[in-house]
């Protein structure tokens, strides 16, 4: 038996696609802090608490990939290159060894 994550994007009238929401998670709760902060020459720190049976973390920047973290130990990451000049929104999801995603967590917004 398998578990399945879904996720629902709606199209706006000028073709771009909103931010992805989660419909479901599949047994493995998502972390249950998650922070943005500046870091140096543009980039973006984004930190999160430890989930029990997560052995990866995919970080997701406007509902879109933006990077993943392998392994238990590692509960931070940069996002190197957000496009200046305009607000992100940053959330991070665990993920289990069988592929397993639990819903998104909000980690915040900066503008840039």
């Amino acid at each position: 038996t398998r578990s399945h994550t879904w996720q629902v994007r709606s199209l706006r009238p000028d073709n771009t696609q909103t931010s992805a929401t989660g419909c479901g998670g599949g047994g493995i709760g998502a972390p249950a802090s998650c922070s943005v902060s500046r870091a140096a020459n543009g980039a973006v720190s984004v930190n999160w608490s430890r989930v029990t049976g997560a052995s990866a973390y995919v970080i997701y920047r406007n509902g879109f990939w933006a990077g993943r973290v392998d392994g238990v130990n590692s509960l931070s990451t940069l996002d190197a290159n957000p496009p200046a000049g305009r607000s992100h929104t940053w959330t991070v999801k665990a993920r289990t060894a069988d592929g397993t995603f639990s819903v998104a967590k909000s980690c915040g917004s900066l503008g840039l």
